[in-house]
């Protein structure tokens, strides 16, 4: 394949997993194709790396697919999960898609009720057309309330996905989520509380509308703590929640070794307010549409990917953290920190699947720094290392058993007392740790 064609064919796969999380699977190269094993066209991804088969997913009208947006298809497989393909570029994205539709059938496609691409049918390209938003002002945020909402009150499914693209249309050429904006600080200037509620309604329901388009409008890096703003005027709530007062001046973030990537402090910080809508400001999903986290989780993954990579390239980050983990001279204090830090590292790598990242940390020492650690007289840090290796465990146990499988061929040229497991065993000896007894038994 030429390789522009590679690229606009470019994807990373995700699953939804059963603990409601995007997980991604990996980059690779999709195409639809015939697969004779399945006796019929199917979706088929293969590793960017070695072009090991990594989806093969037959095309079938079982399978309800979605396009969100421009480079977003997604599509729930019942006998075993949600996927979706993110793709690099949406030329890509376009082509896929309209392989599907002509797999299943245009018209079927249409009478499922999925997301209508207006290169399949041109007699519906005037349907998509945005809506007619009221000029931005006070006196119109009731009408405004009541435009952004019908969407989600019409039962017939098509009509409604029709309806939110329009919403999302207009929302997106009339620039109408920052002038939203301007009418809160107003509000806000002027005590202005119905005003207030009318603005936490409209945004509670931009995120109701399951939109990528519409979420990544409103974290813009400028943007994102109004809109944090314009949710606490909750007015079913009796006490208004001060989030933004509490981000800025209670969740503070200490920068136990300094990043070369300055950007990636901003990164981090983005990421914990999107992470802070979803958890503590937004209800919980069961009062939400039933696609609700699809979109939401996908842009916290999304998020979250782009942190690690920026930590997986900080050569001078990684480096500084297993030298001071391994380092006599480190004292206690400094220790501790050091240790939680690793610990955070190793729990956002799990939350995510990110193998590359252990493999990263695995590179520059983590293993070692795990058996300097269970070695210390500073009961915290030996209890950080047996939460990591649990982590480890959890997430993939060959990440462990290799490690202590290969030390014990090298045997000969160890100092048997620093060996993994023979340190486990003393700790087990020493004290009993019920997460070093689960951990050797899952060994």
């Amino acid at each position: 394949m030429p390789q522009m064609a590679q690229n606009r064919r470019r994807v990373k796969v995700y699953s939804y997993s059963e603990d409601l999380q995007w997980v991604d699977k990996g980059t690779g190269y999709v195409m639809c194709s015939y697969v004779d094993r399945l006796m019929s066209m199917a979706i088929v991804v293969r590793a960017e790396g070695d072009g090991s088969i990594m989806l093969e997913s037959k095309i079938t009208p079982d399978h309800p697919y979605q396009k969100q947006e421009d480079t977003l298809i997604v599509w729930t497989e019942p006998e075993s999960c949600d996927l979706a393909l993110s793709f690099q570029q949406q030329t890509g994205c376009d082509e896929v898609w309209n392989k599907i539709c002509e797999s299943l059938g245009q018209y079927a496609q249409i009478d499922m009720g999925q997301d209508i691409d207006d290169t399949i049918m041109e007699e519906f390209d005037s349907i998509i057309t945005p809506v007619d938003l009221p000029p931005c002002e006070l006196s119109k945020l009731e009408e405004i309330v009541k435009i952004v909402k019908a969407p989600l009150l019409i039962p017939l499914q098509r009509a409604s996905r029709i309806q939110r693209e329009s919403l999302i249309l207009a929302i997106k050429q009339e620039d109408y989520i920052p002038k939203l904006i301007e009418l809160f600080h107003m509000c806000e200037d002027l005590g202005n509380l119905e005003g207030l509620y009318q603005l936490h309604e409209i945004f509670r329901t931009f995120f109701s509308v399951n939109s990528d388009t519409l979420l990544r409008m409103m974290f813009q890096t400028s943007l994102i703590m109004d809109v944090i703003g314009c949710l606490e005027y909750n007015p079913s709530s009796k006490n208004r929640q001060h989030h933004r007062e509490y981000i800025r001046s209670k969740a503070l973030f200490k920068e136990v070794i300094p990043f070369q990537d300055k950007e990636l402090v901003n990164k981090i910080h983005h990421l914990y307010r999107v992470v802070y809508i979803q958890e503590v400001i937004l209800p919980t999903p069961s009062l939400f549409e039933e696609n609700l986290l699809s979109a939401l989780n996908l842009s916290i993954v999304y998020y979250k990917s782009e942190v690690v990579k920026s930590l997986q390239e900080d050569e001078n980050f990684m480096t500084q953290l297993f030298t001071q983990l391994c380092d006599e001279a480190t004292d206690e204090s400094r220790l501790v920190e050091l240790a939680r830090l690793l610990k955070e590292i190793c729990n956002f790598a799990q939350s995510i699947k990110s193998r590359e990242l252990y493999q990263v940390l695995k590179q520059h020492g983590l293993m070692a720094s795990l058996e300097s650690m269970l070695m210390s007289e500073v009961a915290m840090v030996i209890s950080y290392a047996v939460d990591i290796l649990m982590i480890m465990v959890e997430f993939d146990i060959a990440l462990v058993k290799d490690y202590i499988i290969q030390q014990q061929h090298q045997s000969s040229g160890l100092d048997d007392d620093n060996q993994l497991l023979l340190i486990i065993t003393d700790q087990l000896v020493d004290s009993i740790n019920s997460g070093l007894v689960t951990m050797v038994m899952l060994l």
